[in-house]
């Protein structure tokens, strides 16, 4: 089962980098850039949840909330 997770993985990261590339060549925003790479996020985040019948858990999400905030300014600090 873990292979299929790198797999997802692997396009996750891919996807990732296209969305970087025409936002970079589309002369967007940092703004726009953080958007699509949460887009593909999220993305594959509910497909893990699906796959793995992980329920939804509203203290979990407050648990990690600080560690997605914290990478978000990193990505906006990085690439402004």
């Amino acid at each position: 089962m873990w292979i299929i997770f790198a797999v997802l993985t692997v396009i996750a990261w891919g996807c990732s980098d296209v969305c970087f590339k025409k936002s970079i060549d589309d002369d967007s925003s940092v703004l726009d850039l953080i958007q699509y790479n949460g887009i593909i996020y999220f993305g594959i985040t509910v497909i893990y949840m699906i796959a793995r019948g992980v329920s939804f858990n509203f203290s979990a999400i407050v648990g990690y909330l600080p560690a997605g905030l914290c990478y978000l300014a990193s990505m906006f600090s990085y690439y402004a």
